[in-house]
């Protein structure tokens, strides 16, 4: 079968049939014609009436063919049927190793929704170098009681992003490391630390991208701690609120004032070094 994904039926028509009535219509286009589209919104459609195994029907061709969003979409079939194992069988990575990132993501994904989050860990786990793969294991580990074990796996990450400016290595794609850590910390009520280690980074100009700085202030004011940490600070500063001489992380968070991320005071420059006060 020739999958017709460029060139043949279009997804807004195939919406349009469908709320038109006309589901026979795209399964037969399906069928005779490897219409990807009407396969994959007839088969939805099956679903949501409960005819699971004429909607794996409907898929079938296509997922024979190797064709993955085909087995994406009999998986998805086939957890809505109560098949959980079968499900995870059809889209496993043979190696999760060598699998693309976007693979193991999607199939992680799938593993945390039916509860096996450990095993979804172990899947993320070679791809942790890449920033956004770290952002996924944090994501789904939302909720699920695996604080330490994160962790653990953001924590050389984390060490390494921070020693990435000092070495000159302005590309670590784990970037996001330092930020990933505090958002863990916190969740596990572990306030004061994440406070104490991302404040101490930042003051010391240990991070390589300004969503760092945004991380940290947005931290602070979550807590409430912004207006509370201003206090530790004398209004009689008239230090200029940014000149050449400033180090670029005070800069950076002063611009961050526009957006009601620090106390409202006369100088940004003190509402930054408030912010590095901490607690």
């Amino acid at each position: 079968m020739a999958v017709r994904r460029n060139g043949g039926v279009p997804p807004r028509l195939v919406n349009l049939l469908l709320e038109r009535g006309h589901l026979e219509l795209l399964i037969g286009a399906a069928a005779e014609r490897g219409e990807w589209f009407c396969a994959e919104t007839a088969a939805r459609e099956l679903c949501r009436f409960g005819e699971f195994e004429r909607a794996l029907g409907v898929l079938e061709p296509f997922a024979a063919i190797g064709w993955r969003p085909a087995r994406w979409a009999s998986a998805d079939v086939l957890l809505h049927a109560g098949r959980v194992q079968e499900a995870l069988e059809l889209v496993r990575p043979d190696d999760v190793a060598r699998e693309p990132e976007h693979v193991c993501r999607n199939f992680a994904e799938l593993l945390a929704k039916v509860g096996r989050v450990d095993d979804a860990i172990a899947v993320l786990a070679p791809h942790l170098d890449r920033g956004w793969m770290l952002s996924a294991l944090v994501e789904l580990t939302q909720g699920q009681g695996r604080e330490e074990q994160v962790l653990e796996l953001i924590a050389p990450r984390a060490q390494r992003a921070r020693s990435a400016r000092a070495e000159g290595r302005w590309n670590d794609d784990a970037s996001n490391a330092q930020e990933l850590q505090a958002q863990v910390l916190e969740r596990a009520g572990r306030v004061d630390e994440a406070v104490q280690v991302l404040g101490a980074d930042i003051a010391a100009g240990r991070y390589l991208i300004q969503n760092t700085l945004a991380a940290y202030a947005e931290l602070l004011q979550r807590q409430g701690r912004a207006s509370r940490s201003c206090a530790h600070w004398r209004p009689e500063s008239k230090r200029a609120p940014f000149s050449p001489s400033t180090p670029g992380p005070l800069r950076a968070l002063g611009g961050l004032r526009r957006r009601r991320l620090f106390c409202g005071t006369s100088s940004p420059a003190t509402n930054t070094r408030a912010a590095f006060a901490g607690p």
